[in-house]
């Protein structure tokens, strides 16, 4: 998974996860930009790749918005957060 990491966020689908992680985070936008930070935080430890021409914390965070797992105010959060907790 390290090596090749799931781009498409498969497991973010609602028949898999996706329900479930939907349920924690609808309606709450620090809960939101927590799994963009989470994210970010998995991208980094992979070096930031890009796999076909991409990159995989850009085709991610689209995926989180697909699944309705993060909407554009949580985006917004998370580009200005700056506070240590999020580095």
């Amino acid at each position: 998974e390290k090596l090749n990491p799931d781009i498409e966020c498969g497991w973010a689908e609602p028949t898999k996860y996706g329900a479930a992680l939907l349920s924690l985070v609808e309606d709450d936008l620090l809960k939101q930009v927590e799994v963009l930070v989470g994210i970010q935080k998995y991208c980094d430890k992979l070096g930031f790749p890009k796999l076909n021409g991409e990159s995989v914390v850009q085709a991610m965070f689209r995926s989180m918005y697909k699944f309705d797992l993060a909407d554009e105010d949580a985006f917004d959060m998370w580009k200005e957060d700056e506070t240590p907790q999020y580095e």
